[in-house]
């Protein structure tokens, strides 16, 4: 079904090249969020050169440590683009507003990490989307950055089934919009099973290595949230289960699930990933 297709497609959405069979993540159905509430939260800049011109294209990503974040594996190999270099904000809440205090850090080009899984929008599977990359320098920590927790192994057999997330992002709102959120949103839904998602995907597209989020109440991800955060509240603190992956190409807003990168399942690719560079 061309309908479906990886949220990914948010990085040609902002470079105006977005076609209605493609599938960004955004926040829908959302509120925006208090300045400092997702620490963990970056936004991910991809420069590119399309057709000999200079672009640029915007995710999101979770800082993991001082000096790596994670993000969707569309985000690091958008289709068709030749990737200049890519830089990270951390600290944003008005992420097109320098005056605001927050940093930009470049990404070390020798160390961004595609999951061997991912062989590309264009291959007709979206199993392995999730990516690591390396800060040239290190986070300063603070209120407003802090590193998200990765699941713990014994959470690795976790469905989630049922839990409330919460996602957050610069997404756009509403689709069909022509630029992402000039502030960060988030909204919050239960899990589903993987086969209700399956169902709804028509059986063409969701796996074991994902996780996804009901559209109750046309809640979710939409263009511009790729790459970015689903997090569970436990009673020692927020824990990073999910990376923004795909959605319902046709309309963000129509109650269709959005599904994730499930973070279990690559867990010990992006800890031995990290160890090892």
């Amino acid at each position: 079904m061309r309908a479906v297709l990886v949220f990914s497609v948010v990085v040609a959405a902002l470079m105006g090249a977005a076609s209605a069979d493609m599938i960004d993540p955004e926040i829908v159905g959302g509120d925006e969020a208090s300045p400092g509430q997702f620490p963990w939260q970056a936004g991910l800049r991809v420069n590119v050169l399309k057709d000999g011109v200079a672009k640029a294209a915007f995710c999101g990503a979770s800082l993991i440590a001082e000096d790596w974040v994670v993000t969707a594996a569309h985000c690091a190999d958008p289709p068709m683009m030749q990737v200049v270099n890519f830089t990270v904000t951390l600290g944003a809440h008005e992420i097109n507003n320098p005056d605001e205090g927050h940093v930009t850090i470049d990404v070390d080009m020798d160390k961004v990490f595609v999951n061997p899984k991912w062989g590309g929008i264009l291959s007709g599977s979206l199993a392995g989307d999730i990516a690591l990359m390396k800060l040239k320098t290190k986070a300063p920590l603070s209120d407003k950055i802090r590193i998200i927790r990765l699941p713990r192994e014994e959470q690795k057999k976790d469905s989630f089934w049922r839990k409330t997330v919460t996602i957050s992002g610069w997404g756009q709102e509403h689709t069909g919009d022509k630029a992402i959120s000039p502030v960060l949103r988030y909204t919050s839904n239960k899990i589903v099973s993987n086969f209700y998602c399956k169902f709804r995907f028509f059986f063409m597209i969701v796996g074991d290595g994902n996780i996804c989020m009901s559209g109750w109440g046309w809640k979710g991800a939409c263009h511009g949230d790729s790459g970015g955060p689903m997090v569970i509240y436990e009673d020692d603190g927020p824990t990073l289960v999910g990376v923004t992956s795909f959605g319902f190409g046709l309309a963000c807003n129509w109650g269709w699930p959005s599904a994730y990168t499930r973070v279990t399942t690559y867990l010990d690719w992006v800890q031995d990933t990290i160890k090892n560079n």
